[in-house]
């Protein structure tokens, strides 16, 4: 299969670098491979308010590319608004 070279673009993390479709969301499986951690510690990070939170799509979750893109290039700040769940002694 010949690429268009127009296209074509050199990336790290290309299912995060989709421009045919401006707002793309990715899976749990997407996002684990871009950090290297499992699925878990993706729901976890989430779930905890340490990353965006996902989109629930019919009992799936999926995250906003273009928010975790922002996310990533402001250093994986703890999310402002969200709460952090862990426990407090």
């Amino acid at each position: 299969m010949r690429v268009n070279q127009e296209s074509e673009k050199l990336t790290l993390y290309p299912y995060l670098d989709v421009e045919l479709v401006p707002k793309m969301l990715v899976s749990a499986e997407s996002l684990s491979k871009l950090f290297d951690v499992t699925r878990g510690t993706i729901r976890l990070w989430a779930k905890n308010g340490d990353m965006p939170s996902p989109h629930k799509i019919s009992g799936t979750s999926r995250w906003d590319a273009d928010e975790i893109r922002d996310w990533i290039r402001a250093g994986c700040p703890e999310r402002d608004g969200e709460t952090n769940e862990t426990e407090q002694a």
